[in-house]
């Protein structure tokens, strides 16, 4: 029986190949991985030994779930997705991860039609990353920017059809 350092292994490869078929928008490859991948990662989460890092590599696997549903025009099972990848994420207490996932919600919300939502829920990712740490200032832009874009694609989503 594989040990937590070795599941933590084979789930970071995992995972990394899973992100790696939703650059290539390769969802075939998803729908057949992300549900066992999620069913591992969870099964490693409930069992005492969990190692650390594992909420972290959780929150990812949910937020690659999360865009992969909003892609599949699924913006009620992406809502589920981003908010298990937020949660995970201020469970480990990782500023980057939940900007990131909040901002998955922000597009779940645009593509939802609820455009003020959707501005609303960017601009409050765009605000979690004002304590993140020094150090990943290079994230921090690319984090902000994308958000940001969120909200003023949602913005002029909604002068458009109001």
């Amino acid at each position: 029986m594989a040990g937590p350092r070795t599941r933590l292994r084979d789930l970071r490869r995992a995972v990394g190949r899973a992100q790696d078929a939703f650059l290539a928008s390769d969802y075939a490859q998803l729908a057949g991985t992300l549900p066992g991948l999620i069913g591992e990662a969870e099964l490693a989460h409930l069992q005492e030994t969990a190692p650390p890092g594992l909420l972290e590599l959780l929150s990812d696997i949910y937020a690659i779930t999360g865009w992969t549903l909003i892609k599949a025009d699924s913006p009620a099972a992406a809502w589920t997705a981003a908010q298990r990848a937020l949660h995970l994420a201020e469970e480990a207490d990782d500023v980057l991860r939940s900007a990131a996932a909040t901002r998955c919600l922000s597009e779940v919300h645009m593509r939802a039609r609820n455009f003020g939502e959707a501005s609303r829920t960017a601009f409050l990712a765009a605000t979690y990353l004002d304590t993140a740490p020094t150090r990943d200032r290079l994230a921090v832009i690319c984090l902000r920017g994308g958000a940001l874009l969120s909200a003023s694609a949602a913005a002029a989503r909604s002068r458009s059809t109001g």
